[in-house]
């Protein structure tokens, strides 16, 4: 084995690289001066000619080492686990759907949201094995499914089986007229319009036989005795026998057979139309149930699905068949009967939490809850975010009318610390302007709440005060500073004043404080 250090050591490559130099120097027919070839070089980094050829054939030496040869089959090896346009079908039997889905969505490469047209035609050829084909060649031409589904027209019922679907993919015509070759698109409106013309020349019996509710019960029932004189894709003639249990296993239906008057009826018209190898191969290898499964349930309305369910108070059972059931019911003890209502089931966590449902439909209960899981409690000013800008603005608007120009800085606004008489008392407003507290004998704005302050009101008494502010059972009214001693002696003392103040901050106003203030 070679090492690193012989592989990439250039010394054949140096000898030879000098004698093409000279062959190409020594030409007849062109010799450059050192001009030109000076100049050769200017015009070849702008784009012009260049002057030699020697590193391009040193290149395309290393590119022929032997080296390379011995990593060959190891890249080729490689190369023939990861599916492309040859092998994809191939290779997607032996992954089967659930990892062709699983790479799909692991690819680490960045998907491109245009297929290309060789795709495209690969993906409309598509017969048998429609998704697992469909999710191999999405891999193949690293897109989403969704991306191929758009190019090809397709939603989400496009493919739902129906008269014609069975058609295109198991009439002898569909099946035996040749499809068009890789990357071309000619040939596929003359062949559509051959099986198309077929489809139109059909009776209504011979259009019945590829209805979904007919067409498995005949494949089933022509498959067992077609399966004993031909075997799919060159199965030994030893497993015959077994062939007719494997078909019925992979398909695992539950549909009634069919009566002997249909069966005479409808099995030479579709051991005629159908191609029976390939609905034999499909049947052995389980991609039949595509075509007919789906719509089951569309076709027997009178037998919906019902799971098997245990019957209520009975204990777990293995031999009763209701292991896969979505949410089995189990048996309670007699002491974890009290309990079991107050338990909260994981689904309906997701249907509350989840949606942001009520409170009042879903409140766990605080009781079992531990000190950490139990949650804070709101703070006063977490509880007036609602309406908390709703009270500025209307505690603003009251001390506006006695302003000039309304409020303009902060040394205008209401205060909103605790005890708001006396800070009404202590504040001159602008424009040597002194303002009071006027309430009713109705309001329901009590001492207590001027004495916490509009900043550290709960949320039912900011609620409170809005509405006394707007049946205007609270208001602020100008007080008139006294400046003379005439004055001083038409008004009260400073103790009087200061007593009708109180008043005029409790719950009501005298009338000679009413017709002072005015």
């Amino acid at each position: 084995m070679r090492s690193g250090l012989e592989r990439i050591q250039p010394a054949p490559e140096s000898s030879e690289a000098p004698v093409e130099s000279e062959e190409i120097d020594t030409d007849d027919s062109f010799k450059p001066s050192r001009a030109a070839r000076r100049g050769s070089t200017q015009r070849a980094r702008g784009g012009g000619r260049v002057g030699s050829s020697s590193r391009r054939n040193n290149k395309r030496h290393r590119s022929r080492s032997p080296s390379h040869d011995e990593d060959g089959p190891s890249v080729s090896d490689g190369e023939e686990s990861k599916p492309n346009m040859t092998n994809y079908q191939q290779l997607g039997l032996q992954w089967g759907l659930a990892r062709a889905e699983e790479e799909l969505a692991s690819l680490g490469i960045q998907k491109t949201n245009r297929p290309s047209p060789i795709g495209l035609f690969e993906a409309q050829a598509l017969q048998s094995r429609y998704d697992l084909d469909k999710t191999m060649l999405c891999i193949v031409l690293k897109c989403s499914r969704k991306i191929l589904d758009e190019a090809l027209l397709e939603g989400p019922l496009a493919r739902e089986p129906n008269l014609y679907t069975n058609f295109q993919t198991y009439s002898v015509v569909a099946t035996t007229t040749q499809m068009p070759s890789r990357g071309t698109s000619n040939g596929f409106g003359q062949r559509n319009s051959k099986v198309g013309s077929t489809w139109s020349t059909y009776n209504q019996d011979e259009r019945e036989v590829f209805c979904p509710r007919l067409f498995e019960r005949l494949c089933l029932a022509t498959s067992e005795a077609y399966s004993l004189t031909q075997t799919p894709d060159g199965i030994p003639n030893a497993v015959t026998p077994a062939a007719p249990m494997t078909a019925k296993n992979s398909t695992a239906t539950d549909l009634e057979p069919l009566s002997q008057a249909d069966l005479d009826k409808y099995a030479p018209i579709f051991t005629r139309l159908v191609n029976l190898t390939k609905v034999s191969r499909d049947l052995h290898q389980g991609s039949l149930a595509h075509n007919s499964m789906l719509s089951l349930l569309a076709f027997c309305p009178g037998k919906p699905f019902h799971p098997p369910l245990p019957p209520v108070g009975s204990p777990l059972e293995p031999s009763f068949a209701y292991l896969t059931c979505p949410f089995p019911e189990r048996v309670h003890l007699e002491h974890q009967m009290g309990t079991t209502p107050a338990e909260t089931h994981l689904l309906e966590r997701f249907a509350f939490e989840s949606t942001q449902g009520p409170q009042i439909t879903y409140a766990p209960n605080l009781a079992n809850l531990s000190l950490s899981q139990k949650p804070p409690p709101a703070k006063p000013n977490e509880e007036q975010t609602l309406h908390k800008p709703s009270m500025i603005s209307y505690i603003f608007y009251q001390l506006a009318p006695h302003l000039r120009n309304g409020w303009l800085s902060k040394g205008d606004f209401h205060p909103k610390l605790a005890n708001v008489v006396a800070a009404f008392e202590k504040k001159e407003f602008r424009g040597e302007v002194m303002l009071r507290i006027h309430r009713t004998s109705d309001c329901r704005v009590t001492d207590m709440m001027l004495a916490k302050g509009p900043g550290r009101l709960t949320n039912e008494e900011v609620i409170i005060w809005i509405e006394e502010i707007e049946q205007k059972k609270y208001s602020i009214i100008r007080f008139k500073k006294p400046s003379t001693a005439l004055d001083t002696q038409d008004t009260p003392s400073n103790d009087e004043a200061q007593h009708a103040d109180g008043q005029t901050g409790g719950h009501h106003n005298s009338p000679s404080n009413s017709s002072h203030s005015r």
